[in-house]
């Protein structure tokens, strides 16, 4: 049987981890762990994490200080702790849900292709666990894909013991800080040639709250979360950067690295008619950097 540890990040969860924890204790056909960092909750996040390591030899907890953030929560567990002893490593979010097979579909998924990372398409659901909408990932993979956005959540990742060891070696103060751990890992993997399946079979439940730090496009207050996002520079700097960190090319200047996504728009992993809106964007972004004091 497959030994998976499952790194799960935290803060100010109590509404919600015990019922994804209970997901990750319920697993089939899979020898599971849950290894915990808490970003230094507020409420009864941690009373409940301790609960649970009270009763569960499976379970343990990390770290209960302030690390800064999810994407440094994660970075900080993957680059500290040593977990040889696994074949597998799997991200959770702390306000998700799982079907029992998520984790042995995911691994059956990552032999029969032969990959070394694993996602897949999210069913969105309210707190109610209502059925909101379908989030497809699954478009097809790109030469550059990495560099536009991530295969999908995070809290769908499965990776190999190989990979998990490539990227924690990768980590180091440039990767902090990176306000996207699920990217980064992505974009990490594919830029030094391990395969990734993106796969077109929902394997979470996506649950979407109040509380939500990215979470889905669900209703008119997120697109105007995310647009906002866009022109005022937010994603621009997160292109911006994850070019920094994977393609050559130290000096250039920002305005030559917009030109770049601009030339190759067409990696993304969307639609054409996404991909024609992504041509506006670039072009509004080019815009910005030739704008005085816009160079690194």
């Amino acid at each position: 049987m497959n030994k998976v540890v499952v790194l799960m990040a935290t803060y100010n969860g109590e509404r919600f981890i015990g019922e994804q924890i209970e997901c990750v204790l319920q697993q089939k056909n899979v020898d599971v762990t849950l290894i915990i960092s808490d970003d230094s909750s507020s409420d009864h996040t941690l009373e409940i994490i301790q609960e649970y390591c009270n009763l569960h030899q499976n379970i343990s907890l990390c770290n209960k200080h302030r690390v800064g953030g999810c994407a440094k929560n994660f970075y900080t567990l993957m680059s500290q702790i040593n977990l040889l002893e696994y074949d597998f490593v799997a991200l959770s979010d702390q306000d998700d849900v799982w079907p029992d097979h998520k984790l042995s579909h995911a691994i059956d998924q990552i032999t029969s292709h032969q990959v070394d990372g694993y996602s897949s398409d999210v069913i969105v659901v309210n707190e109610r666990l209502e059925t909101i909408k379908y989030v497809k990932k699954s478009h097809p993979q790109k030469k550059y894909d990495f560099l536009f956005e991530s295969p999908g959540p995070g809290s769908t990742f499965v990776i190999t013991q190989t990979l998990y060891q490539f990227l924690k070696s990768k980590i180091d103060d440039r990767v902090f800080g990176f306000n996207y751990h699920d990217w980064w890992m992505y974009a990490c993997a594919r830029h030094h040639g391990f395969r990734w399946y993106i796969d077109d079979a929902p394997n979470i439940f996506y649950r979407q709250h109040a509380n939500n730090l990215i979470g889905a496009n669900m209703d008119l207050i997120s697109y105007i979360k995310r647009i906002k996002r866009v022109f005022v520079g937010d994603y621009n700097s997160d292109l911006i950067y994850i070019h920094k960190l994977f393609m050559p090319g130290q000096h250039l200047f920002n305005i030559q690295r917009v030109l770049f996504y601009l030339l190759n728009f067409y990696h993304t992993r969307r639609s054409m008619l996404h991909c024609l809106m992504n041509i506006f964007l670039l072009l509004f972004l080019l815009i910005q950097k030739t704008l005085p004091n816009k160079r690194d």
